[in-house]
C-alpha cells in the first residue's frame, strides 16, 4: 500500500495516492505502535500528496510527523531529514512566512544526500532571496549549481535550480545572466520530457527582455521536493 501510494504521487494522481497511504499508516500504526521510520516515510508522502493538491497546511502537519518520527528512528544527522524538511519550509513559504523557513531550509541543506543536495542548496538560495539577503542567495545558488556537475542528477531538479537562480538574478537586475538561467532550465526541461515546465520558461523569457528595467521579478513557482 505504501509502494502504491508513492508511485500514485509520483504519478500525479494525488487524491488516489492519499486513499492508499492512509491506508498504509493504519496498518503501519496498528504494527508499531505509532513509531518506526516506516510511518515517517509514509507521512511525508502523505504531506507530498497535499502539497501536489495545494493544500500546504495538511502537508506541513504530515511533514512535522514525518520529521518527528525518522529524527527518532534515524537521529538528528540523518540525510532522509532533509525530505520533510524542505517540505516543511515549503509550506512556510506558501504562506508567507519565509524567515520561519530559513531554518528549515538552512537544516535540510546541510543534511541532504548528494544527489539532492543542489535542488536543497538552491531552495535555500530562493529563501533567503524571498527575505532580501540577495547577495548571499546568489551565492547560494552558485553553490547549488556548482554541485550540479558533480552528481548524475535528474534534469527535472536541474531545470528547478536553474529556473530558481533566473529569478533571484532578475531580482538583482543581473538581467543577462538571469535569462541565459532560464535559457539552461529551457533546455532541462526539453532534456527531461517536460513540455509544460519549458513551455513556462519559454514564456517567461518572452515576459523578460533583456533590457527591461526592473525593481524586482515575480516569485518563482513553489516546486514540490523530491520524494524518498
Amino acid at each position: 500500500l505504501a509502494l502504491r501510494g508513492d508511485a500514485l504521487v509520483g504519478a500525479g494522481r494525488a487524491r488516489e495516492a492519499i486513499a492508499e497511504l492512509e491506508r498504509a499508516r493504519e496498518l503501519l500504526t496498528a504494527l508499531y505502535d505509532a513509531r518506526g521510520a516506516e510511518l515517517g516515510i509514509v507521512e511525508s508522502n502523505l504531506g507530498a500528496a497535499y502539497s501536489a493538491l495545494d493544500e500546504p497546511e495538511r502537508a506541513s502537519v504530515h511533514q512535522g510527523r514525518a520529521l518527528a518520527l525518522l529524527e527518532a528512528a534515524y537521529g538528528p544527522e540523518h540525510p532522509d531529514l532533509a525530505f520533510p524538511l524542505l517540505a516543511i519550509a515549503q509550506a512556510l513559504g506558501a504562506r508567507g512566512r519565509h524567515d520561519e523557513a530559513l531554518p528549515s531550509l538552512r537544516r535540510a541543506a546541510a543534511l541532504a544526500p548528494p544527489q539532492a543536495r543542489p535542488f536543497a542548496q538552491a531552495r535555500l538560495a530562493a529563501g533567503l532571496v524571498a527575505v532580501g539577503r540577495i547577495d548571499e542567495g546568489l551565492d547560494t545558488f552558485a553553490r547549488a549549481r556548482a554541485g550540479l556537475g558533480e552528481v548524475d542528477i535528474d534534469p527535472v531538479l536541474v531545470g528547478d535550480v536553474e529556473e530558481s537562480f533566473a529569478n533571484a538574478l532578475w531580482s538583482a537586475q543581473r538581467t543577462t545572466e538571469a535569462r541565459a538561467a532560464a535559457m539552461r532550465a529551457h533546455e532541462a526541461f526539453v532534456d527531461a520530457d517536460q513540455p509544460a515546465r519549458a513551455e513556462a520558461i519559454a514564456r517567461w523569457l518572452a515576459q523578460h527582455p533583456e533590457a527591461a528595467s526592473i525593481t524586482r521579478s515575480p516569485p518563482a513557482p513553489s516546486r514540490t521536493p523530491p520524494r524518498r
